[in-house]
């Protein structure tokens, strides 16, 4: 399974549900808009709510010193932590490195959001930069 989802995509889509409008805000690196569509009550693998949004935006930080303002998404399933689930990985349109997150929906709404590692990450890149200095 592979398909790809580009931020025009939503330019004309109203009435987005909270899935969606949670992925243009992913797509488009708002983090503040991301903060506010995401709920207390979710799980996050261990962390609260502020502390996800914190680990996001500096995965976010990383993406715009390599050029990336915008992802793309692309669904796959996941061969590593979340074997034979579909995960979200955000691309970077620039950079080309993914950004994966596993969505744990029930009931069509989001239960919880985890950090998946399969598809490569901007992490792969830290021997090629000094992030405290940027």
């Amino acid at each position: 399974m592979n398909d790809i989802l580009l931020l025009e995509d939503f330019k004309h889509k109203q009435n987005l549900d909270s899935i969606n409008l949670l992925w243009r805000a992913l797509m488009s690196m708002d983090i503040l808009e991301v903060y506010t569509l995401l709920k207390d009550d979710y799980s996050y693998n261990k962390l609260t709510r502020t502390e996800f949004v914190s680990f996001l935006d500096g995965k976010f930080k990383k993406h715009k010193v390599l050029g990336d303002s915008e992802f793309y998404l692309s669904l796959h399933e996941c061969y590593k932590c979340h074997e034979g689930e579909i995960i979200c990985q955000f691309v970077g349109l620039d950079s080309g490195i993914g950004l994966g997150l596993y969505f744990d929906i029930k009931n069509a709404q989001i239960a919880g959001i985890q950090f998946c590692d399969a598809y490569g990450q901007v992490e792969d890149l830290n021997e090629y930069y000094n992030w405290d200095e940027i």
